[in-house]
């Protein structure tokens, strides 16, 4: 746009009684073209500063009909506008028409400042009126409360009027000043000495050794009477010997009774037959050091350990369940499998079963041909396949349900993962042939 001129009025639109919080703003669009008209985008801005900085309060209105460049918008009815922008500082507008800003921004003048009268509202919703007996004009401070006003600010503190240092408030019958503190002095009592602000026992005519011991009459220093001990003598019972009734007297073990430590040991191939007294011992040859490993063992060295091809194990067992598949080509699908890891050689032997039906049999003379089978090769053809019939239906186009089961038995290499595959085809008849619930068991059986 070349050329934009902008004419403001402010009007509040709000019930009778209540400050708005919108101002009605109106402007003229014009271009070198001539004045606009159609839809156009406004954004309003308001600044604190002419230039730069950051918006204080932005609306957006979309869609706004120009009339021979006339635009018209209420300001403040997406975005609160209230006394917080208007607060009594210079604002300026930044109007942006689609993507263009026009500069420079406006000055706001001083119609709109009227905002601010909510708060004057706001005074209102106290009770009405307010009259000079329900404005408080002075505070005075008494019963040890002083009050100094400085500007409109007044302090409110205790009184120190008359007091020392050291000194508590305190209530007097009348009022709280400052008196003394009558539980700042201590004395010791018996036994206790008191220093300043530290309190300890009394330790006057103490000496080293001594207990605090009560007299009779206070708690003081005295002797000891159980430093010396009350044993008078040590006797040496079963398996001591030594004791006393005088001097140092000490114990042993007697060892004609107690066996002392054992101090010997036995060459490689013998054992310990016996242990004397004196902690020596007597030895034999070991005639027992000659083992052979039985079923389920082996023996390397002086190590045995389990031999699994020495036992039978537990078979091991896995399956899957399916719901229902249908089957409607004649290339073989895979309607559940199941996968097993056997720890040895050995055989599994698989299971599977499913319940049939046929769906579209319409023609009570045609059949249903299926094929369904066991395999171990993922896509490959079932192995001994169980190829069956089902009969033609009647009118409502569903065959009565049909049971099949069957089994197949695979060599396994212990270690190696094997999946099974429950496996079948449609060859004729029914549109389609639903398996239902198709199960897949295997078991594993060692060598």
């Amino acid at each position: 746009m070349k050329k934009i001129a902008i004419m403001f009025a402010f009007f509040w639109s709000s019930a009778a009684g209540a400050v708005p919080n919108t101002v009605n703003f109106t402007g003229r669009l014009t271009t070198s073209s001539g004045p606009i008209t159609g839809s156009v985008n406004l954004t309003l801005n308001l600044y604190s500063v002419a230039s730069g900085g950051t918006p204080l309060w932005t609306e957006i209105h979309n869609g706004v009909g120009a009339d021979n460049g006339l635009v018209f918008l209420d300001a403040g009815t997406l975005t609160t506008l209230d006394e917080t922008i208007f607060d009594g500082r210079r604002l300026y507008l930044e109007i942006i028409v689609n993507t263009e800003t026009l500069a420079p921004r406006l000055a706001i003048n001083s119609v709109p400042y009227a905002i601010r009268a909510t708060t004057a509202t706001n005074a209102d919703s106290i009770g009405g009126s307010i009259g000079p007996g329900d404005v408080v004009t002075s505070v005075n401070g008494s019963g040890g409360v002083t009050t100094t006003k400085t500007g409109n600010a007044v302090a409110v503190s205790l009184s120190t009027t008359g007091c020392s240092s050291g000194q508590v408030f305190k209530y007097n019958g009348t009022m709280f000043a400052c008196a003394n503190d009558q539980d700042t002095t201590y004395t010791g009592g018996a036994g206790v000495s008191v220093s300043g602000t530290t309190i300890s026992l009394n330790t006057t005519g103490c000496t080293s050794g001594q207990v605090f011991k009560y007299n009779g009459t206070t708690f003081a220093c005295a002797s000891d009477a159980d430093s010396g001990g009350d044993i008078t003598s040590v006797t040496a019972g079963t398996g001591l010997t030594g004791g006393g009734a005088t001097g140092a007297v000490s114990l042993a073990v007697d060892t004609t009774t107690i066996q002392s430590r054992i101090a010997g040991s036995c060459a490689a191939g013998s054992s310990i037959r016996a242990i004397n007294v004196d902690g020596t011992v007597a030895c034999e040859v070991d005639d027992n050091t000659t083992y052979t490993a039985g079923n389920g063992l082996t023996l390397a060295g002086t190590t045995f350990s389990v031999n699994p091809a020495g036992f039978a194990r537990a078979p091991a067992f896995s399956s899957t369940l399916l719901t229902f598949l249908d089957l409607t080509t004649t290339a073989n699908v895979d309607l559940v499998s199941v996968t097993m890891t056997p720890p040895v050689n050995g055989t599994v032997l698989v299971t599977v079963a499913a319940d049939l039906f046929c769906s579209g049999c319409i023609d009570a003379t045609a059949a249903t041909t299926y094929t369904l089978g066991i395999t171990n090769v993922s896509g490959g053809a079932p192995l001994n396949p169980r190829i069956g019939r089902l009969p033609g239906g009647s009118s409502s186009a569903v065959s009565p349900i049909t049971q099949m089961f069957t089994q197949q038995s695979f060599a396994v290499t212990g270690g190696v993962t094997t999946t099974f595959f429950f496996r079948g085809a449609l060859f004729s008849g029914a549109a389609a042939l639903r398996v239902l619930r198709p199960t897949i068991a295997a078991m594993f059986y060692p060598q």
